[in-house]
């Protein structure tokens, strides 16, 4: 912080003129905002927008149980150059690593409980009454 020679008041480090008293201030610094530098660019202009209707596509694609993990896998690991259909195929392996582990976890809770899953599930819903 500086201040102003006329009046005494605080200048920013922007500012070319006082903001109290209005003088001139001779020795203000410009300094330019520094940038990051990025060896690529943020949006590549080469890569489409995928349509809501791909999406869609996409969506029942993934959804068909064996087929759909079987693609998610391909696509997650480059096989399409599209990076939206790749950053989905990624979410939608994630997504499923997620589920799996929490029925995972049900189960081993239904084992560490009751000793048998079939047991677990006579016990809590009456199943083999």
């Amino acid at each position: 912080m500086s201040y102003c020679k006329s009046c005494g008041s605080t200048i920013g480090d922007f500012d070319s003129v006082c903001s109290t008293c209005g003088s001139h201030i001779p020795n203000a610094e410009f300094k330019q905002p520094t940038q990051i530098r990025t060896s690529q660019p943020l949006v590549s202009d080469s890569s489409p927008a995928v349509s809501s209707w791909g999406f869609v596509g996409a969506t029942l694609l993934l959804g068909i149980p064996a087929v759909g993990f079987l693609v998610a896998i391909v696509w997650a690991f480059g096989a399409v150059k599209n990076p939206n259909l790749r950053n989905f195929a990624r979410a939608y392996l994630l997504l499923f690593a997620l589920f799996v582990s929490i029925a995972l976890g049900f189960v081993l809770m239904a084992l560490a409980r009751f000793g048998s899953v079939l047991y677990a599930l006579n016990h809590l819903i009456g199943l083999f009454r």
